[in-house]
């Protein structure tokens, strides 16, 4: 652990201008952002204690513990104010691709988000859906991340994401499926009238970490019919920077 921080001044840290953000229209995800005071002696401490990918754990006004992880710093040397943006859970998600799918049968939810899950490390919490079926078919590839909302949506659920600790340990992760409770009131307001501002978000919710390439299916020079379409498995390439890396997998 590399610090404690809290916001009533007790702590190590003192953490000011708290925001948790709850997201389900896209992406089954809880965002963070807080500012942290530092004197000039604790400017390098607040730097390695919070940078990117480093993690979080905190407990909501609920009793909820979360465990996040740090995507975005701005550090003001100045100001002497760290300002942090954290998001849960989905991260993880992102970096697993699944294929094309067609069920064959009806599945229930609970099923889908199992298999597109797995070895993830994460379990089925709580479930409002759990004798409704589907039979569900996609004929692209995404990420875990996309395709359990995907599943989500067919069913008129919303996920989100729960965390159990002992202590400072993470115990458990589990994805809940809940009912959705939102509707449209078939209120409207003005610009500058009813309302004097509008604030916007955007995230990295379409981002993909990792693709899997295919190509045509090539003609067959012997008669036998191909099924297969060209891929790049058994190959290793690296670019020159390092950021791209082709692997075995293709």
């Amino acid at each position: 652990m590399l610090g404690v921080g809290s916001t009533d001044g007790k702590g190590e840290w003192r953490i000011d201008n708290d925001i948790e953000t709850q997201s389900v229209d896209n992406r089954p995800a809880v965002e963070l952002s807080l500012d942290i005071k530092f004197t000039a002696d604790q400017e390098q401490a607040v730097n390695e204690m919070a940078k990117e990918t480093n993690f979080i754990l905190y407990q909501d006004e609920e009793g909820n513990g979360h465990q996040m992880v740090i995507e975005s710093v701005e550090h003001n040397s100045l100001g002497h104010i760290h300002s942090i943006v954290a998001s849960d859970a989905g991260n993880d998600l992102i970096n697993e691709t699944v294929g094309a799918f067609k069920a064959d049968k009806p599945y229930t939810i609970a099923d889908y988000i199992t298999k597109f899950t797995n070895d993830s490390g994460w379990e089925i919490g709580i479930n409002e859906f759990p004798d409704n079926v589907r039979t569900l078919e996609w004929t692209d590839e995404a990420t875990s991340l996309a395709r359990i909302i995907a599943v989500a949506k067919d069913f008129d659920a919303v996920l989100s994401f729960g965390f159990e600790f002992v202590g400072t340990n993470l115990v458990k992760r589990v994805i809940n499926i809940r009912h959705e409770t939102a509707g449209d009131s078939l209120i409207s307001f003005e610009m500058n009238k009813d309302i004097n501002n509008i604030v916007t978000h955007r995230d990295t919710y379409d981002m993909e970490t990792s693709i899997k390439a295919y190509g045509a299916v090539p003609e067959s020079t012997d008669g036998s019919t191909n099924k297969d379409p060209i891929n790049l498995i058994g190959y290793n390439w690296t670019d020159p920077t390092g950021q791209f890396v082709l692997d075995q997998y293709g």
